[in-house]
């Protein structure tokens, strides 16, 4: 009884199967008065000297099988390698040996497949060639979303790969090329010419990569959703002129920007009043949630979207709406407040969140709005005549604020006066946007409608610009933005490209004192504010 226990757990462990016929015998036979420990010691020292003197197939494989009709096919592999699969049966397969063969290299792979399938697979010839396949067949494979999902991870890494040591672009315009230099021009011509830029955003995770959102202006006036639009991720180290991906939207997107908490997610803001989300990981490119048009949300567009710490999103829309989500759940929004003067709305233009959680919303009367998202409006910064189009805050001394207009004047502000520190004037047409340095706290750039860039080093000169950069010849720049490294500058236009430039190493490193000499460079701006008079000769500190 003893001994059938033993031939019964030999046929569980092994899984072997009947078959109809006796095969011939290449190794010694599982009796039932045979010690079953014995048997797998002989098995074991058999698989050692196979593995030892494994040759190439020259004849088709014979198979290891014990008596009574049970068979076990097996390869000579390492020990380690042998597993048997659940629910299947594992086909080996080994070779003959034969002394006069030379020794070859043992496979390192095994072909897992049932018994029935192999009674049923063709005999293959030695070294056979690889399989061929018809032209339906390679169509299908082609067209199969893992081949396509294969090929396109592939083809990104070894774009990375090969723009890696990529030379910098000569510069073909403009001046003060030793200060700002023109390093590359993203544009995708069949998808993003009728498109302009209506926001930039520059990846913390990943320097490389900026997010830039398009709105179709050829559909934008005669239609409720704006135009269709999309937003598109760029690879600075990418060799190729074409996007890394491209998600889709029925309406014009406003505003986007990474998310904080989930690299693989994009937050997109719409004309329609929408807040979308798209997912990397998704095969399809278009939103997998979205905000509804309920009473509580949006039905203006979206001209302002930050995030917040706890993984909350800060939207606020032109009719002064401001909403509060949580972003895995957009079903319906945690708080809504309406922003209003007087008990009139205002025409909110752009949002910006302060180190502090302050917010500053630019309007269309030329105001600058101090809120908070639970008690609404706090203090007005009254000094624009047209317009707000961008407002920046100070990374380091949280007091101070940039904001621009169509007024053609750029305006310095201290939350602690009602009235601007200083104006900077020298401009000739819209000033469409602004921000800070993140590194340099005396440095800010600027765009101006006339296809100019301008980058300010204040305590230098508070007059004049410190580098001009003339943007294209055909399309005004209308969005900026810094990379984290505060090197590169994104400057987008209103034909849809994408404009890079590199800063030089001077305006990048801040010195010791370079907040203290600002502070000065200031003071005086705000004194030549107050006697209306303008400085003749820059500020050298």
């Amino acid at each position: 009884m003893s001994s059938q226990r033993e031939v019964e757990k030999a046929k569980s462990i092994l899984k072997i199967k009947e078959v109809e016929e006796p095969i011939p015998t290449v190794f010694s036979t599982f009796e039932p008065d045979q010690n079953f420990e014995q048997f797998l010691a002989q098995f074991s020292n058999f698989l050692d000297k196979a593995e030892s003197v494994a040759k190439p197939q020259l004849s088709r494989p014979k198979e290891v099988h014990i008596t009574k009709n049970k068979l076990l096919d097996i390869e000579v592999l390492p020990k380690s390698s042998s597993n048997l699969t659940k629910g299947t049966q594992t086909y080996f397969t080994y070779v003959e040996l034969s002394e006069s063969v030379p020794s070859a290299p043992r496979s390192n792979s095994i072909t897992e497949m049932t018994i029935e399938q192999l009674e049923e697979k063709p005999e293959s010839p030695p070294n056979s060639p690889s399989p061929t396949y018809t032209l339906e067949q390679k169509e299908a494979i082609t067209l199969s979303t893992k081949f396509q999902t294969s090929v396109l991870r592939s083809g990104r890494v070894m774009e990375r790969i090969l723009g890696q040591n990529r030379t910098k672009l000569d510069f073909e315009g403009g001046s003060d090329t030793k200060v700002v230099s023109f390093q590359r021009c993203f544009k995708d011509e069949p998808n993003t010419r009728p498109h302009s830029i209506t926001s930039l955003d520059c990846s913390h995770q990943y320097a490389e990569l900026i997010l830039a959102s398009y709105q179709n202006q050829s559909q934008y006036i005669n239609s409720r959703q704006g135009g269709n639009g999309c937003v598109m991720l760029w690879n600075l180290k990418a060799s190729k002129k074409t996007p890394e991906e491209t998600f889709r939207s029925e309406s014009a997107v406003i505003s986007a920007c990474f998310s904080l908490n989930h690299t693989q997610i994009v937050i997109g803001g719409t004309y329609a009043g929408h807040v979308q989300l798209w997912d990397m990981r998704a095969p399809l490119r278009i939103p997998v949630l979205r905000t509804p048009l309920t009473p509580l949300a949006h039905f203006q567009p979206i001209c302002g979207l930050n995030q917040l710490d706890n993984n909350q999103l800060l939207t606020l829309s032109t009719d002064g709406k401001l909403c509060t989500w949580r972003q895995e759940m957009l079903s319906r929004p945690l708080t809504t407040l309406q922003l209003s003067q007087a008990n009139l709305k205002i025409g909110a233009t752009c949002l910006e969140l302060d180190i502090n959680g302050d917010l500053l919303v630019g309007s269309e009367r030329g105001h600058v709005f101090k809120a908070q998202r639970t008690s609404g409006l706090k203090h007005i910064f009254a000094g624009h005549e047209a317009p707000v189009t961008g407002i920046s805050c100070h990374r380091q001394l949280d007091h101070l604020f940039l904001s621009c207009s169509m007024d053609w004047s750029i305006k310095v502000w201290s939350k602690k006066h009602p009235q601007p520190l200083g104006s900077l004037v020298d401009n000739s047409d819209y000033v469409m946007d602004v921000a800070w340095s993140p590194v340099n706290p005396a440095v800010f750039a600027a765009i101006v409608g006339c296809g100019r860039l301008d980058v300010w080093y204040l305590n230098y000169s508070t007059v004049k610009p410190t580098a001009t950069i003339t943007v294209g010849i055909d399309a005004a720049p209308n969005r900026l933005s810094w990379f984290p490294n505060g090197q590169k500058l994104a400057v987008g236009d209103a034909s849809g490209r994408l404009w890079i430039y590199e800063l030089a190493e001077d305006l990048v490193v801040p010195s010791a004192d370079e907040k203290a000499n600002l502070l000065k460079a200031i003071e005086e701006l705000q004194s030549c504010e107050a006697t209306g008079t303008n400085n003749l000769w820059p500020n050298k500190s």
